[in-house]
């Protein structure tokens, strides 16, 4: 369920995140990320949305479930876009997913055998908004 020993640095963050710019107030985006882990990628993706655009969080671990929605209460960042964000707990390929205009993916893929992984982009592909940008992890 853990694919790393720590979480993403600075750099891979900023990388993951680039495509994510501010959006128009008048033009709100829905934003997917999938294995958040302990919310680094997410620390950098609230500093890019707008203030309209929306953020969903899928994370399979739940001490990291626990963690993140702390974080969403207490921490500067995170609390910001609290509203606008919407957590869940459970695997990527159980949830019914909804339309997105930016999917942040840091899932460990390494770890999955290649049914899985096909499955999974597949679902995330077909998820993704005309014109939608995906940006994937190298887990």
């Amino acid at each position: 369920m853990t694919g790393s020993i720590a979480p993403s640095g600075a750099a891979l963050s900023r990388a993951l995140t680039r495509h994510v710019q501010p959006g128009s107030p008048h033009q709100p985006r829905a934003v997917l990320e999938v294995g958040p882990g302990t919310g680094a990628v997410t620390r950098h993706l609230a500093q890019r949305l707008g203030p309209n655009d929306t953020l969903e969080l899928v994370e399979a671990n739940r001490p990291f479930v626990d963690h993140l929605a702390a974080a969403l209460r207490h921490d500067t960042r995170l609390a910001a876009i609290a509203p606008r964000t919407r957590l869940h707990h459970g695997l990527i390929q159980d949830r019914q997913l909804g339309h997105y205009d930016h999917i942040v993916c840091g899932l460990p893929f390494a770890n999955f055998p290649p049914s899985q992984i096909e499955a999974v982009v597949r679902q995330l592909l077909a998820s993704l908004r005309p014109g939608g940008r995906r940006v994937r992890g190298e887990s």
